[in-house]
């Protein structure tokens, strides 16, 4: 047990960081002005479909935002969209959530129909959830660290992110976009445009 407790507060060796920092910007530099651009505008068009399902629901984008992000892990950015606007739909509609599809884990559909009801929030508790939503609001200051951007980073999935490793690579995307002169969630999104491109 002491084992476990020592090693569930390890974080990422210095080495390790430094090769995930060196990474992220060989994926930036590996970006054509196509994907250059698709990033850059990224959050910007996720902000406006945000707002545009809000006008058309009569929700507040803060809650839209939170509903995307909740409905997010393991999905595609599409199929992300059309079931959050779906969700939203059927809560303006007053159906039930079971004409609701999705896709994502039976924990976060519950979550997100609950957020629209005014039950839940999402907390920095979920800190991949939590930066995702910050972002959809342009919130500049918050760091999405995805499977995409782990697999930047470690070219794989980390077997255990902890919540020390989540602010170690959060400091590392920080200091990369800093020395790029670029805004961290703008550096996030051209690298998920670049490494899916790269798969």
């Amino acid at each position: 047990m002491k084992n476990t407790k020592k090693q569930t507060k390890q974080g990422l060796s210095q080495y390790r960081q430094k090769l995930a920092s060196a990474r992220v910007k060989a994926c930036y530099i590996r970006a054509n002005r196509d994907v250059l651009k698709r990033g850059l505008n990224w959050y910007k068009q996720a902000n406006v479909f945000c707002k545009e399902i809000a006008h058309n629901t009569g929700l507040t984008v803060d809650t839209v935002a939170q509903v995307v992000s909740a409905l997010s892990p393991a999905v595609s950015w599409e199929l992300n969209k059309i079931q959050a606007e779906q969700m939203c739909n059927a809560f303006r509609d007053g159906l039930p959530l079971e004409t609701v599809t999705t896709s994502t884990y039976e924990t976060n559909r519950l979550k997100a129909w609950d957020i629209l009801h005014g039950k839940k929030t999402i907390t920095i508790k979920s800190p991949k959830t939590y930066a995702f939503y910050r972002n959809l609001l342009l919130d500049v200051d918050s760091v999405t660290i995805d499977r995409w951007m782990l697999r930047v980073m470690f070219n794989r999935p980390l077997k255990s992110l902890t919540a020390l490793k989540y602010r170690q690579c959060e400091k590392i995307l920080v200091q990369c976009a800093n020395d790029l002169d670029l805004e961290p969630f703008q550096l996030q999104a051209i690298t998920w445009e670049q490494i899916r491109q790269d798969s």
